[in-house]
């Protein structure tokens, strides 16, 4: 390997774990922010569970 492709390698690997970590921390805040407004809404409402899980999972899904 060539000294000319290490700084490019190592850019793109860097920028790969950028990617990956900060889909997973957005991913994580959209699932609380999710699964709080969940709580509320079957507090208030017990019948709606079904749809909220199917909502509260969509922000889980995002960092994939």
């Amino acid at each position: 390997m060539t000294t000319e492709l290490t700084l490019p390698l190592v850019m793109a690997y860097v920028g790969l774990g950028l990617m990956v970590a900060l889909s997973g921390v957005g991913s994580a805040i959209g699932v609380s922010i999710a699964g709080n407004a969940t709580i509320g809404t079957i507090k208030k409402k017990e019948s709606a569970f079904g749809q909220c899980m199917i909502l509260s999972a969509l922000a889980g899904t995002q960092g994939l």
